[in-house]
């Protein structure tokens, strides 16, 4: 008999525990019931890419994040070559593209190069770019691609301040920010 007591004291003990708290149960509150026939599609709201901050460090070795000083890029020092690196906030993967200007927009602006960012790719949050600047007024970044810009139609007079640009965009185009760094082109 006590048997008996014990077992129903200890199911009953079991009943009013699990039914503590089911006033605030979890519940999924993206669940959504449709009607027969009725499709319903969710689709993911993708995160705008923000450019946080982008900097370079000129043939000189100035940087510009711990130098107010102007940048300068020869291309007889170091064959021409210098850095890029920018931070961004983005959930998903996102484009960063390179531009060279005669004024701080991208109107008018000539492409140098791009590449994709992500999580396991060459960028993620962070990326660092090397580019180069020759003596023939072209200027390439280490992107993978083959393409050289030519600077010439935006240079009047050698020594001359140019706009580097670097633009962050969504995977598909449809969102884009950029910032620029005046240099000057020896």
């Amino acid at each position: 008999m006590r048997r008996v007591i014990k077992t129903g004291l200890i199911f009953s003990l079991m009943g009013v525990l699990a039914a503590c708290g089911a006033e605030h149960g979890y519940y999924n509150d993206h669940e959504h019931y449709s009607q027969p026939g009725e499709t319903v599609l969710f689709a993911p709201e993708i995160s705008k890419p923000r450019l946080q901050d982008f900097h370079m460090v000129d043939s000189y070795g100035i940087d510009s994040a711990s130098h107010s000083q102007a940048l300068v890029v020869d291309p007889y020092l170091d064959e021409g070559l210098f850095e890029i690196y920018w931070f961004a906030d983005s959930w998903d993967d996102y484009w960063v593209e390179f531009y060279i200007s005669d004024n701080p927009s991208m109107d008018g602006a000539e492409y140098v190069g791009s590449q994709m960012c992500g999580v396991g790719l060459d960028c993620s949050e962070d990326g660092l770019q090397f580019c180069q600047y020759s003596a023939d007024l072209y200027l390439s970044c280490d992107t993978g691609e083959e393409h050289l810009a030519d600077v010439s139609p935006l240079i009047y007079a050698i020594p001359q301040t140019l706009y580097f640009i670097l633009q962050v965009c969504d995977y598909s185009f449809d969102y884009c920010e950029y910032s620029f760094r005046p240099v000057l082109f020896k």
